[in-house]
């Protein structure tokens, strides 16, 4: 199997069928720091659903 063909098929066990971007990280990281307020001693998962619980 090439790394390609490896990208592609790790990348459909990902429910949103993708690889997490640096703007994905930085959203939440933004909501975190403006809007989230409330939120506090949470873990969060930025995986697309890979690890859901």
């Amino acid at each position: 199997m090439t790394s390609s063909q490896t990208y592609e098929t790790v990348k459909q066990t990902i429910p949103v069928r993708r690889f997490g971007r640096v703007d994905d990280i930085a959203e939440a990281v933004l909501y975190l720091c403006t809007t989230g307020e409330f939120v506090n001693g949470q873990e969060s998962h930025l995986n697309g659903g890979e690890f859901m619980f």
